[in-house]
């Protein structure tokens, strides 16, 4: 039997899918040094995932290479200082996803870029994105606060109308989900 030590996830192990990410990113320009069967077995799994799950406490702190391929945070001065946004690399890879769960819990993503990349990406297919965030000690979150700044903008904002969006909240978590696009 496998120690738990055998089965940890290792800077090699996390290099190892930079380089495929890279590969698959620029369609063969990026030299990986894999042969042809690691590459094409990579592209299958790529290309066969419609349900795509993101843990970004995990992302930050365990996954730093992965990190720079599909979170680039916004920077000083930007209109949305403080918070990353998904990389359209994210979209890029998985071109068949119909459904992107996203544990944020305190770490704010920015919303509005998000919804400009599904818009790009996916051309009016449908798309679910779940996002689940923390709630502080007054029963608020980043969350809830985006979808109310949503419900004004989806008012005036035409490019907002092949989204559905929609807040659950709990005691523990609040959960916006975004439904795009046509068809289930």
């Amino acid at each position: 039997m496998k120690d738990e030590a055998d089965c940890k996830f290792t800077n090699e192990d996390e290099q190892s899918i930079w380089n495929l990410i890279q590969h698959r990113l620029s369609n063969g320009g990026f030299r990986n040094n894999y042969d042809k069967y690691s590459n094409e077995t990579f592209e299958s799994f790529i290309n066969n995932q419609t349900q795509i799950i993101l843990d970004l406490s995990q992302i930050y702190f365990s996954f730093r290479v992965i990190h720079g391929l599909l979170l680039t945070p916004f920077y000083i001065g930007m209109m949305e200082e403080g918070r990353d946004k998904i990389s359209d690399n994210l979209f890029k890879l998985f071109k068949n996803m119909r459904e992107l769960i996203i544990y944020a819990r305190q770490h704010p993503i920015s919303i509005t870029y998000l919804l400009g990349s599904v818009e790009i990406y996916f051309l009016g297919n449908y798309l679910k994105i779940t996002i689940k965030s923390n709630v502080n000690l007054n029963g608020d979150s980043w969350v809830a606060m985006d979808y109310e700044k949503l419900q004004k903008v989806k008012k005036i904002d035409r490019k907002y109308e092949m989204f559905e969006i929609l807040l659950n909240k709990t005691a523990e978590e609040h959960v916006l989900t975004i439904n795009y696009g046509n068809g289930t």
